[in-house]
């Protein structure tokens, strides 16, 4: 453990955990009620973690120094700027001022210099009350400009000086917006990160901003007169001094706004002015482009002006379907008012005899127009491209799926529309949309970068009439990837780039691998909504269906060794797609929140603890008592950091966060975990470990689970086994039976999470007889069976209490089983004065653990048990019998002979579990070492 980790989890243990109190909640693996609250109530760092980034912000030896404008304007009202004004004040990491621009009497009462508040300048506009005040601040780094009404979640400022921290590039900065309309449920605006074209077409970033004071002074300061969209006009000036990479996006949604951004936008008065704000960028850029209105309220499209009408040569490389080419090339030539142009058809020297007498009679009465090349049946759609662009005399490059179709509904000019954004020099590839036809959804519309399991089209399949997530459907923006289904491209851009690898990608991902060649050679990609495109897949008898696209790309569909060198080639690019928010799901619906994406963090700065991901196999108790407990109590010590899956990895997740542990609980009977763990390790470096709480060969005959395990099942379990590089059982007879699969079994015992079992209250005596009684699941018949006899001998002299299952055929209380986080609750309540935790005989129950004992004994109930290993060896005082009934009657009657006895066993038990079976200290550490961290 580094010092600086050492130095963080001594001040956490002094001054943090006697705060640290709360359940995990376990609604955040539920699907019925999910929603953005539980997600942002996931996403909201725990005391520890705060402690930890307050620790390794206060160690630099530059402090950021954060101040913040409250902005209120004519139609601000004083409730606004209070609620505002308190979001501030409640912030975990404290802002250096706070200053209120405001035109009218909206401050709030009182004292506000005893509040930490500085009124501005009323009789000057806000901006130019800001720039003054500004002009004149010496103990200032960056100021975060709110409007009255927004409000900061506590960790906002705290998570912007990280991101400063992380970032020193970035001279301003944007977050994620939370918003909820009247009448409707919270919901989230996780934006991409900053895209040039995105900007021009909406201010998608939002009306509040961080700025750096530094490059406030460089650039002169806000305009007057501009009124809410002042902080977007300096934006664009940044951009144009400093480049894109000035603008940092805080991944995170750190305000709460009164209205949704999108409204906002769509305002006519805000997006007239973002218009003028735009076409004002254009002009101090040198870029002639007209900014036009577009179909969609609030989104706007820029005309980029086409200097010269350069020769395209549209590039098809041609499949076997016959009615396919005939019905795009026709569409081609009748939908395309471009007139410089060039069609190279490359098709295979094998190819259909009819293919081949139709092309001949085409080229014959086109030969201006039409160029057919004959390429190796064994070149690739790679090899096809690549002969073709050396037969090509255009400056432009236009790739073409057969598959594309050109209607009534296509733009006459779609192919100018591509042009005017490929003649961009900062610009190196463009794509259309493509839509399926008859308006049955979007096939692509440019490519997200580790999504699925490769690389696919996050739209396909949006209805076609939606304008997607934040308008993204119908705006110009950038992009990670494009298809060659509709990928232009300058001719000597593609040559500079060494054109597509057909050698390591003949049939998929070379035009992936030459985007990605793109952006790292600092190039932008763009994207083109509007050109009425479509997608076909099969032309046969006049029937359209669709087939895979070349956009869907997964690992069902692909070759794994294309696959194996993109990951090889690609990973760091895959793990994070600039243009798609890592909160989102990696799986089609695109644009969902992603359940898990709450517990998945980023590293702390510098990553000064052991980083672990866990995945836990259900929301029950293993889960809680295997995983998810012992994870939060670690982190919470500060003994390590990390990020929580259920039920399975997300992989791209995993690599972007570059874990050192990976422990899997239940993920071993996944048809693909030879293959996850293989990656896993391969592009994390990660140890990864198996977590085991029973004996699972050996289920046995009785419980609901013995039909699951099949010897198919079994063998999966033994090839995971012999792939992790350790196992974590809960017992050392566990250990003992798995140790004949793997060499390297460590044992970390069942305990309790303080938040959860402390403090509960439990009454005695409470009825006319003394309440003896039992609690299980549906998994343990067998060995409720044990004492049914009991049960039936004693129901006149105790009052029978069961939970979770009861015996057939007797009197007694019976209480149904309740959520794990009720659970410690509820086991209290039911106020035993005995408690019986009987066992079947068998190997498996010999390698479980002694976790019952701690539940009731936590409760302060006396417990009998079976005389067994779990229990006879725990060391707690509880007493132990064999499995006759004879002998349980007898123990039982014995005990409740004397009630007074009877309470200062439980109490004796509580004690001893309270002092040495906890999830703290010593016994904690067990834990730390089993996970290798």
């Amino acid at each position: 453990m580094t010092s600086q980790s050492q130095s963080l989890v001594s001040g956490v243990r002094t001054m943090v955990m006697g705060n640290v109190s709360g359940k995990e909640n376990p609604e955040a693996g539920e699907t019925t009620g999910w929603g953005c609250e539980n997600w942002i109530a996931g996403r909201t760092p725990t005391a520890a973690r705060i402690f930890a980034l307050k620790s390794i912000l206060a160690a630099q030896t530059s402090p950021c120094r954060v101040g913040i404008l409250i902005v209120a304007d004519e139609q601000s009202s004083q409730e606004q700027v209070s609620r505002t004004l308190h979001s501030v004040q409640s912030q975990c990491f404290s802002a250096s001022c706070i200053w209120l621009a405001s035109s009218g009497d909206q401050h709030p009462d009182g004292d506000t210099a005893a509040i930490g508040l500085e009124i501005l300048d009323p009789k000057v506009s806000w901006q130019e009350a800001f720039n003054r005040r500004l002009s004149q601040a010496i103990d200032l780094d960056w100021v975060w400009i709110l409007h009255a009404g927004d409000e900061l979640f506590a960790h906002a400022l705290l998570q912007m000086q990280v991101s400063i921290l992380q970032n020193t590039q970035a001279m301003a900065w944007y977050v994620d917006e939370a918003f909820q309309r009247e009448g409707q449920t919270l919901n989230v605006l996780l934006k991409p990160d900053f895209s040039v074209d995105l900007f021009r077409s909406y201010p998608y970033t939002g009306r509040s901003c961080v700025l750096s004071v530094t490059a406030w002074r460089t650039l002169g300061g806000l305009q007057e007169g501009l009124g809410e969209v002042a902080t977007l006009d300096w934006l664009w000036r940044l951009v144009e001094h400093a480049g894109p990479p000035a603008i940092g996006h805080v991944q995170e949604v750190l305000l709460h706004s009164p209205q949704s951004l999108l409204d906002w936008c769509s305002q006519d008065l805000i997006s007239q002015k973002v218009k003028l704000l735009t076409e004002l960028h254009l002009e101090r850029m040198g870029i002639n482009g007209t900014v036009e209105p577009t179909a969609t309220q609030g989104v706007w499209r820029v005309d980029y002006a086409l200097a010269q009408r350069p020769m395209v040569s549209v590039i098809l490389p041609l499949g076997n379907s016959l009615p396919l080419i005939k019905h795009c090339l026709e569409g081609l030539v009748k939908h395309t008012a471009y007139d410089n142009l060039e069609i190279i058809l490359a098709k295979s020297a094998s190819s259909d005899p009819k293919l081949s007498l139709f092309l001949t009679d085409l080229v014959q009465g086109a030969t201006d127009l039409i160029k057919v090349v004959e390429c190796s049946p064994n070149a690739g759609l790679a090899g096809f491209s690549n002969v073709a662009v050396q037969q090509a005399k255009g400056e432009v490059l236009l790739f073409l799926s057969d598959e594309v179709s050109f209607t009534s509904t296509t733009r006459e000019d779609w192919l100018e529309r591509l042009l005017s954004m490929a003649l961009r020099p900062e610009v190196a590839v463009v794509g259309g949309r493509l839509d399926y036809p008859q308006g049955r959804g979007v096939s692509e519309y440019g490519m997200t970068l580790g999504f699925g399991e490769g690389v696919e089209s996050v739209f396909h399949r949006s209805p076609s009439q939606s304008v997607g997530y934040m308008n993204r459907l119908v705006a110009q923006q950038n992009t990670s990837a494009i298809s060659a289904s509709c990928m232009m491209v300058r001719r000597s851009v593609f040559f500079e780039l060494g054109g597509f690898d057909e050698q390591a990608f003949p049939q998929q991902f070379a035009d992936i691998d030459l985007c990605l060649k793109a952006i790292q050679a600092g190039y932008l990609l763009c994207l083109e909504p509007d050109t009425g495109l479509e997608h076909l897949a099969v032309l046969e008898a006049g029937q359209t269906t669709e087939k895979v696209a070349p956009s869907q790309r997964t690992l069902s569909s692909l070759d794994v060794k294309q696959v194996d060198v993109l990951y090889e080639r690609w990973m760091p690019s895959l793990a994070q797609d600039p243009y798609y928010h890592p909160a989102f799901s990696k799986s089609s619906p695109g644009f969902s929140l992603a359940q898990e994406s709450a517990r998945v963090y980023d590293p702390l700065p510098g990553r000064p603890l052991p980083l672990v991901v866990v995945v836990h196999a259900d929301w029950f108790g293993c889960g809680y008592y295997r995983i998810l407990h012992p994870f939060q109590a670690l982190s919470d010590q500060l003994q390590i950091e990390g990020s929580l899956f259920f039920n399975a990895l997300s992989f791209f997740d995993v690599v972007r966060i570059q874990p050192d542990v990976i422990v899997l609980q239940g993920t071993w009977n996944q048809t693909d975990i030879l293959e996850l763990i293989q990656r896993c390790r391969k592009y994390t470096g990660a140890k990864i470990a198996l977590e085991f709480d029973d004996f699972l060969p050996n289920i046995p005959t009785r419980s609901i689970h013995r039909k699951q395990m099949s010897q198919g099942v079994l063998k999966l379990m033994r090839r995971a086994i012999e792939q992790v590089d350790w196992l974590v059982v809960s017992t050392e007879q566990l250990a003992n039976e798995y140790r004949a699969y793997h060499d390297d079994v460590r044992v970390a015992m069942n305990g309790l999470l303080p938040a959860w079992w402390s403090g509960l209250k439990s009454a005695r005596r409470s009825g006319k007889k003394l309440r003896v009684g039992w609690a299980g699941g549906a998994s343990h018949t067998g060995d409720l069976a044990v004492i049914q006899p009991v049960v039936r001998d004693l129901q006149h002299e105790v009052q029978w209490v069961f939970m979770g299952m009861k015996p057939d055929n007797v009197v007694c209380e019976f209480h149904e089983g309740v959520p794990i986080a009720d659970y410690p609750e509820k086991l209290a309540s039911l106020n035993l004065d005995l408690a019986l935790a009987p066992l079947e005989l068998n190997q498996f129950n010999r390698c479980k653990s002694n976790l019952r004992l701690l539940e009731l004994g936590a409760c302060g109930v006396p417990i009998i048990a079976t005389d067994i290993e779990p229990y006879r060896d725990s060391g707690l005082s509880v007493t132990v019998v064999r499995n006759r009934p004879q002998e349980w009657v007898k123990e039982i009657r014995k005990h409740i002979e004397d009630p007074e006895q009877l309470a200062q066993r439980g109490d004796t038990l509580q004690a001893e579990i309270f002092a040495s079976w906890m999830l703290e200290g010593q016994f904690l550490e067990q834990w730390r070492k089993a996970w290798g961290a």
